[in-house]
């Protein structure tokens, strides 16, 4: 309408001016000033010209609408033929992986106690005898079986600030559950699963508890960090390691809340494609720990090499190094040139405390401080 009026009013200018210049061309204006029709015509001209520049404007502001709905629906359709497709699909494999649900009890079987179960650890100092597999037929079986029916009953051990006893981190360590409810400790099922090479498959599992525990801290908004032990077999495995680069690119929001932890045989061993593999995982942004560390072989070198986050070594050897090494100075530089902490392992007695109390040594680890519990303690804390 408003565009109606505009050129309503441009025809009676125009037709004034012509009406000026060519007598008779419009009669009902032969009476208007000479002065009035220059005006109207100039007007006439700036009021063309201006629907003109709006009309270019509309035109080009359409395309440019018409190029963007184009795009919008080209995503639109994009998107859906991800959710559809491959994202829907792997974000389902996802979530069952990192949840898995607790098998049913087989007939015959009695279900896990309500109450926390006893811990089976073997006597100190026993062994098996020279010739003797590790562990006899029932032992192996119970553990084959319960790997199978996916019964890991996953512990946690604080490591704390020895300043305040607060927990700064915790390791996370797998127990097998058997038919009866009894759990199994690693110290009992190593040996069978290292000789039956089944050593992957604890560590794919407690890599999915893991990567489970720190999501759910994430989602509480209580973020928390967990150690999680690699073995040299899972390293060594190149067909499974591939995989967990997978899975742990795809997890890589959880990295900074995640240490893996490396024997230190173990990395000392390393091929160079394992070390590489690692150099991978530090790039996503998770750390690594090197368990029972000699700390006569720690160097800045091998701290800087491998990324290390924080050295493990039990405190019987700390104080022994400290006979050595007053005040740990020379162990000490190496790990402020790396950035690495130093945590002190098997604290069992008062006199433990009172040797570190001495030495730079801030974080600790052992039963005088915490015992492995079940996760579920942790939740409820």
């Amino acid at each position: 309408m408003f565009r109606l009026l505009i050129l309503a009013f441009a025809a009676v200018a125009a037709a004034a001016a012509a009406g000026h210049l060519l007598p008779g061309a419009a009669p009902f204006l032969a009476d208007t000033p000479p002065a009035v029709v220059g005006a109207l015509a100039a007007l006439a001209t700036l009021v063309v010209a201006d629907l003109s520049m709006r009309v270019l404007t509309d035109g080009r502001t359409a395309s440019q609408l018409r190029r963007l709905a184009a795009k919008s629906e080209a995503l639109e359709l994009e998107l859906a033929t991800l959710r559809a497709g491959g994202l829907a699909a792997a974000a389902a494999q996802l979530t069952a992986a990192v949840t898995p649900t607790p098998p049913p009890a087989a007939p015959g079987e009695t279900p896990p106690p309500a109450v926390a179960p006893r811990i089976v650890i073997p006597p100190a100092g026993t062994a098996p005898r020279r010739g003797e597999p590790a562990g006899d037929a029932s032992l192996r079986e119970s553990v084959r079986e319960a790997l199978r029916a996916d019964r890991i009953a996953l512990h946690v051990q604080p490591i704390v600030d020895l300043s305040d006893r607060r927990p700064r981190f915790h390791v996370c360590t797998p127990y097998l559950r058997t038919a009866g409810g009894a759990l199994l400790s690693p110290q009992l099922y190593q040996p069978i699963v290292e000789e039956d090479g089944l050593t992957v498959a604890i560590d794919n599992m407690l890599l999915l508890r893991c990567v489970q525990l720190v999501r759910n801290a994430q989602r509480r908004d209580r973020p928390a960090t967990y150690f999680c032990a690699l073995s040299g077999q899972s390293l060594a495995d190149r067909v499974f390691f591939s995989d967990f680069l997978d899975f742990a690119s795809d997890n890589a929001l959880v990295s900074e809340h995640l240490v893996f932890e490396i024997d230190h045989r173990t990395l000392a061993g390393l091929p160079p494609e394992a070390k590489q593999d690692l150099r991978r995982l530090a790039d996503l942004g998770y750390r690594f720990a090197i368990a029972n560390a000699d700390l006569d072989a720690i160097d800045a070198g091998l701290l800087t090499d491998h990324r290390i986050a924080f050295v493990e070594a039990r405190v019987a050897d700390i104080a022994e190094r400290a006979t050595r090494d007053r005040h740990l100075i020379d162990l000490e530089r190496p790990l402020l040139l790396a950035g690495a902490e130093l945590i002190a392992t098997r604290i069992e007695r008062d006199s433990h405390l009172a040797a570190l109390a001495a030495l730079p040594v801030s974080l600790g680890q052992g039963p005088l401080i915490g015992e492995p519990a079940p996760i579920e303690s942790l939740r409820a804390d």
